[in-house]
C-alpha cells in the first residue's frame, strides 16, 4: 500500500489532512479492487501476465 507521504508527493500542494489522504487512498483501493474483481469474474479466457508485476513499496 502505498504510504501517506508517498501520497501527498502525488498529490502535490494540497490542503488535504492526513486522514483524508488516507480515506481517499484507501477508497481509491478499494475502487481498483472492486474493477479488477469485475473483470476477472467478466472474463472467459484470463492469460498470466507475461512480465512480473512490480511490488509495493510496503505490506500491510
Amino acid at each position: 500500500m502505498i504510504s501517506i507521504e508517498k501520497c501527498k508527493e502525488y498529490l502535490g500542494d494540497t490542503n488535504m489532512t492526513d486522514v483524508e489522504i488516507k480515506e481517499l487512498r484507501d477508497t481509491l483501493y478499494a475502487f481498483v479492487e472492486s474493477i479488477l474483481d469485475n473483470e476477472m469474474c467478466n472474463s472467459d479466457n484470463i492469460e498470466p501476465c507475461e512480465k512480473p508485476l512490480s511490488m509495493p513499496e510496503s505490506l500491510p
